[in-house]
């Protein structure tokens, strides 16, 4: 071994040779065993897991990348820690590069190393892997979801800001946020629990009763204000929303009023 620190994986790796050895072998040469066989955890599955995977394909990915190793985890303390520790410290290392630290994995190193002694069996092997990996996972999950109510609010800032723009389309937006038109208006529709178009005609029928009810501007003036070129289809959408057409609108709110 080149380092001081990885005696412990040499000791590992002598005591699984000699109980590999036949009795009638004992002073035979002996094969050590394969350490990429024995020691071998590949992080960049278990990296690819956490940037992709969800918690409903565990199972496979336990079977696939965690579950040939389970033996000689079992058969050693030393190795046993250390492969948790990988499997612990891969997390952190993601959890950090999202932006977090890792005191926010609940699961910490010290509490880890207490309950080692009691993983006895797969099943624990299993359970265990899959609370620290849901971690990374959920915490991977809550910084999408930020991001992605970051990108919606930047979204309705800009309608609000242009809606008074007759050409203002979906594309306009989606390109200011910097996503494709149909990612942006799926997640537009998810966050916000409507349509890209929906929202855009809720601000713009607020600020035509707005202005019928605080100014002496003509229909056909207010309609040009709030991004519609055509007063007719001005009204026709005012009343789908209100249930009465503008100059009704204005009428109710001033007698009101008075």
């Amino acid at each position: 071994k080149e380092r001081l620190q990885d005696i412990a994986h040499s000791f590992d790796e002598a005591l699984a040779a000699a109980r590999r050895v036949p009795p009638s072998a004992t002073h035979a040469a002996v094969q050590p065993v394969d350490k990429e066989t024995l020691l071998h955890l590949d992080k960049s599955a278990v990296e690819a897991y956490l940037n992709y995977g969800t918690s409903a394909e565990f199972d496979a990915f336990f079977g696939t990348h965690i579950a040939p190793l389970c033996q000689p985890v079992l058969s050693s303390g030393i190795f046993k820690y250390y492969f948790f520790i990988d499997i612990l410290l891969t997390t952190a290392h993601f959890v950090n590069g999202l932006g977090g630290e890792v005191k926010d994995l609940a699961l910490e190193v010290a509490e880890l190393e207490s309950s080692l002694r009691q993983i006895k069996t797969t099943e624990e092997i299993y359970t265990r892997t899959r609370q620290i990996l849901e971690e990374g996972l959920a915490f991977r999950d809550q910084q999408a979801q930020g991001e992605t109510l970051k990108l919606v609010a930047q979204a309705q800032e800009y309608i609000t800001q242009h809606y008074a723009d007759p050409e203002l389309s979906l594309n306009d937006v989606a390109a200011y946020v910097n996503l494709s038109p149909s990612h942006f208006s799926t997640v537009f529709s998810h966050t916000g629990n409507e349509t890209f178009k929906t929202y855009l005609t809720a601000i713009r029928i607020r600020k035509a009763k707005e202005l019928l009810c605080t100014t002496g501007l003509k229909v056909y003036e207010i309609a040009d204000q709030v991004g519609y070129n055509d007063p007719h289809y001005f009204s026709a959408v005012f009343k789908k929303m209100t249930g009465v057409s503008p100059a009704d609108f204005r009428k109710r709110t001033t007698s009101t009023t008075t």
